[in-house]
């Protein structure tokens, strides 16, 4: 017991540490409540959370023109055709094709040695205004302005075989020179 209370006598004997702030740093260092401006954590999470709503934002905002809608909507349907006109020359066994002239454009069957109307298909009008050229194996292909004459036989740009298979061709939406959307393969995505 004599021990403890001697420790005791000595603990108190020994100088206190001081407790108080040093005064040059109480303008610098000083509390949380004396903070002045943010850290560089806080700016960076911010400026993250700034890119993260912008690009979620942009990825929601469409990315087309009024134009490039209007040739994908074109090329959307002239792949359904090709692929509906594919898929009846496998069921029928026959050549079929896309016969384009002036403004129009009609599908085409073979039979009897020649070229005839399909069944059920009227000529139908291009969308006006609506810049479209036609290449068929790489090289430009001009299409006649009007209607060839009664006895000229038909002759279809782009021909369906009776296995499916699809001449070379490319439908191209927009200028000639620079297309906008390019079709060659009506089965491959849109």
């Amino acid at each position: 017991m004599q021990r403890l209370s001697s420790a005791i006598a000595s603990l108190k004997q020994r100088p206190q540490r001081s407790t108080a702030t040093y005064p040059e740093a109480s303008g610098r260092l000083g509390c949380a409540t004396e903070q002045r401006g943010f850290t560089l954590l806080e700016i960076m999470v911010v400026i993250t959370l700034v890119a993260l709503i912008s690009t979620s934002v942009m990825l929601t905002l469409p990315d087309t023109t009024p134009d490039k809608q209007r040739f994908g909507t074109q090329k959307a349907q002239f792949a359904a055709i090709l692929r509906t006109l594919s898929q009846r020359a496998i069921v029928e066994q026959r050549w079929y094709g896309l016969y384009f002239i002036g403004d129009t454009y009609q599908a085409l069957r073979y039979s009897a040695d020649q070229w005839i109307a399909a069944s059920q298909s009227e000529p139908r009008s291009l969308p006006e205004g609506m810049p479209f050229s036609l290449m068929i194996n790489q090289l430009s292909v001009k299409i006649l302005p009007q209607q060839p004459r009664k006895n000229s036989p038909l002759s279809p740009q782009i021909r369906i075989s009776p296995s499916g298979l699809f001449n070379d061709f490319e439908l191209r939406f927009g200028d000639a020179d620079a297309a906008e959307l390019i079709l060659t393969d009506p089965y491959a995505s849109l």
